[in-house]
């Protein structure tokens, strides 16, 4: 399949600054511009279908047709071919026969209408890295014109030209590195969309699909493949947390997080790999800013809601819900600007360029024996996390475990003896997890309220009702609640039946 390995950056004057002889690149510059008519066809059903689009572009002796589609994280499919004017000809498509995405930009090809241009001019460079890397260095500043909508281009893309996969992402994670750069994850055609309103404006949480392990696969195979969902359900939400307040987007980029850090324990990378326990390293501080503004949002969903519509109108309540408010504005704001850090685009190359170099090892077990033998070990965890839990901090432990288990079994129950009974048991720890996640955040509700209180100055009979208040609806939640010890025991026997042989 024809496509393209390229990362965009954000283009802004700190960087501008390092441009010219002896700055990102050296000189020899060649400058391209001009309008780019992006053509789409109405989705089917009336919804946001694949992202799927025809570009036509003008050039100094004629005009190049362009078809893209998102493939990953990083790489796109792409096919170029020439064409007389800057009308769509179907001449110029890919064969219908090549792969889904040709066959349905010819599907909809009498449908297309232009929904938004670009209008932007770009200074390249051709680079030579290595004698087996070629790389191209653009800066492209413009703008994107919907109707009377605009919005600027301003974005430094690094493409690879002729290399391999992870020589390009080396070399990039460490140009990126050098000038401190950070990514910019979407793409020109979906900024186009949104201002044309064709996709909503903010875009929504993302969460994890289904990916299941296969026999055929090797050890370097599937932490591959479960990394790179990973990575994907990661990226998707960095969109959503920046430009809207949807609580599923912090929630599932830490959601993407967690399963990350799971995958490496699976995997055991960090023992092999000194470099996968800086990722997991990196991995709990973004997923523990984004919890700051889950547990927020819990709170404000949960017990806040409750008493707000229980006792209208009470000031104490108001004022705590006001402070909630902008300790939750405070906490969405760090995720945001450490999602818009540099160190954060250090993460994010460096996990892609590890993923690329993981390789089978000459003393692998068979994924199927791998997998059974983590599975149980991670049985026996939780059996003894949930044996010694006797306060909030040990049945926090406990959860973790069955979280754990959980996303373990989501991935590898295909491969184990009994995969129906291993699907079930993904299904059983992930009750346990709730129920002991719901038991978390009461325990964690009394230091978050008094810290909501602290940051918006409640003070005398205002802080003591709304604190009272609140640690009562919490203690009636509790009594509602089924026993811990009693629900564990219960999930422990259902998760032995269905791993035993």
């Amino acid at each position: 399949m024809p496509g393209e390995l390229e990362l965009k950056f954000r283009h802004d004057p700190d960087v501008a600054g390092g441009f010219g002889p002896g700055g990102l690149a050296p000189p020899g510059a060649r400058w391209r511009g001009g309008r780019r008519p992006l053509y789409t066809a109405p989705p089917a059903g009336g919804g946001p279908a694949r992202q799927i689009a025809l570009r036509v572009r003008a050039t100094g002796d004629g005009f190049v047709q362009t078809v893209k589609a998102v493939h990953d994280s990083f790489e796109r499919f792409e096919f170029e071919r020439p064409v007389k004017s800057a009308r769509p000809d179907r001449a110029a498509l890919p064969d219908p026969g090549a792969g889904d995405v040709a066959a349905e930009v010819h599907q909809h090809f009498d449908s297309l209408t232009a929904v938004f241009r670009t209008d932007f001019e770009r200074l390249a460079w051709r680079l030579a890295p290595t004698a087996s890397l070629t790389v191209e260095l653009a800066i492209d500043q413009g703008r994107i014109v919907a109707g009377r909508a605009r919005q600027p281009i301003a974005e430094v893309e690094l493409e690879r030209l002729e290399g391999s996969r992870e020589e390009f992402l080396r070399w990039a994670r460490g140009f990126a590195l050098r000038h401190r750069l950070v990514l910019l994850l979407p793409t020109k055609s979906e900024r186009g969309l949104r201002l044309a309103r064709r996709l909503p404006a903010g875009p929504p949480a993302v969460t994890a699909r289904p990916l299941a392990l296969t026999p055929d696969l090797d050890l370097a195979g599937a932490a591959r493949a479960l990394i790179d969902a990973c990575t994907g359900q990661m990226l998707a939400n960095v969109e959503p947390l920046l430009r809207g307040t949807d609580p599923a987007a912090p929630h599932q980029l830490r959601v993407s997080l967690r399963r990350l850090r799971t995958v490496i324990r699976l995997f055991e990378l960090g023992a092999a790999d000194r470099r996968w326990r800086t990722i997991a390293d990196g991995a709990r501080r973004i997923a523990d800013a984004a919890g700051r503004v889950r547990e927020c949002d819990v709170f404000a969903a949960g017990p806040l809601a409750g008493l707000l519509a229980a006792t209208t109108d009470d000031r104490a309540l108001k004022a705590f819900a006001g402070a909630l408010d902008a300790v939750r504005d405070e906490a969405r704001e760090q995720v945001r600007a450490a999602l818009l850090d540099h160190g954060f685009t250090r993460f994010v190359l460096s996990l892609a360029l590890f993923t690329e170099q993981l390789a089978e090892g000459p003393g692998d077990p068979p994924l199927a024996d791998h997998a059974r033998e983590r599975a149980f070990a991670h049985l026996k965890r939780l059996r003894r996390r949930c044996r010694a839990a006797d306060a909030p901090e040990g049945w926090h432990e406990a959860r973790i475990a069955a979280k754990n288990l959980r996303y373990i079994l989501e991935a590898v129950h295909p491969l184990l003896p009994h995969p129906k009974r291993a699907a079930r048991a993904a299904r059983a720890a992930a009750g346990l997890q709730d129920v002991l996640g719901a038991a978390q955040d009461r325990a964690s509700g009394q230091v978050l309220a008094a810290r909501i209180a602290d940051h918006g100055g409640l003070r005398g009979q205002r802080r003591l009702r709304a604190m009272s208040l609140i640690e009562g609806w919490q203690a009636c939640e509790a009594a509602a609640q089924p026993d811990l010890r009693a629900t564990s025991q219960t999930v422990l026997k259902e998760l032995r039946r269905a791993l035993k042989d």
